[in-house]
């Protein structure tokens, strides 16, 4: 929004700048200069802005998927031992609700039939916020085309959050279930993660305009000292005296136009 806005006073600026103001030659060379830099600059943030935003997006995906592969790995020993008859229901349970607490995570078993065997959290099935069966699109994805994972986008009301599931399989490819891992602060990790960039990218901008500034201000002083020295001689030119000669050393132009 911040850039959305910078760019809209450019703009503004560009197309109503000479009408509001009256600039004279110094003011409109600094003017240019400032408008030769600050474009660029704007779409080379836009653009890196975005380039970032994507590349975080892809690093958090793939965190939520490795994090849901691990906690994957240790279901799958935890479930083998209970449906071999190793373990209880009970021990199974309390120790994935352990699994729950120490990785701040809510997870989702669901059956070969895409019924919910077991969760972390019951009561958001119970009071049906949630589906009791899975995702219809892991469903068609994992347990129908036999793919290893899913990262899909899912909703709760207003929340909007993603999701990664993943095939549970224990010893000769044995497939015992999908698990469902929901990250609801998805967004909100990703938009502070931006705010980050974002304030990073605006404080060098910062600094780099300050900069500009006052390149340009000596710059255009530097342009334009010839051009106000030319025009100090010429409001002291009259016909009762004899014409001062501008001595100007640089063959340029305007060593040529003082000759």
């Amino acid at each position: 929004s911040i850039l959305g806005i910078s760019v809209l006073l450019l703009v503004f600026s560009i197309l109503n700048g000479f009408k509001s103001f009256s600039m004279n030659f110094s003011t409109k060379i600094q003017f240019y200069l400032n408008a030769a830099f600050l474009i660029p600059l704007i779409v080379l943030i836009i653009l890196t802005l975005s380039v970032v935003r994507t590349t975080l997006i892809s690093i958090q995906e793939k965190s939520f998927v490795d994090n849901t592969k691990n906690i994957s790995n240790t279901l799958q020993y935890h479930l083998e031992n209970f449906q071999t008859n190793k373990t209880s229901r009970a021990y199974f349970e309390s120790e994935i609700n352990e699994l729950a607490r120490n990785t701040k995570l809510d997870i989702n078993l669901f059956d070969n039939k895409g019924r919910l065997n077991f969760t972390t959290r019951p009561l958001v099935y119970q009071y049906h916020l949630l589906s009791n069966y899975l995702n219809p699109e892991a469903y068609n994805k994992i347990l129908e085309q036999k793919a290893n994972e899913l990262l899909t986008n899912e909703s709760l009301g207003e929340l909007n959050y993603k999701t990664v599931y993943i095939a549970v399989k224990g010893k000769e490819n044995k497939n015992y279930g999908v698990v469902g891992i929901p990250f609801f602060d998805a967004k909100t990790l990703l938009d502070i993660q931006v705010k980050e960039v974002v304030a990073t990218i605006l404080i060098i901008f910062l600094l780099m305009f300050l900069i500009l500034l006052v390149s340009s201000y000596f710059a255009s002083s530097q342009l334009t000292s010839p051009l106000k020295l030319i025009a100090q001689r010429l409001k002291k030119t009259n016909l009762d005296s004899l014409d001062e000669s501008i001595e100007w050393k640089s063959n340029d132009e305007i060593g040529l136009l003082t000759k």
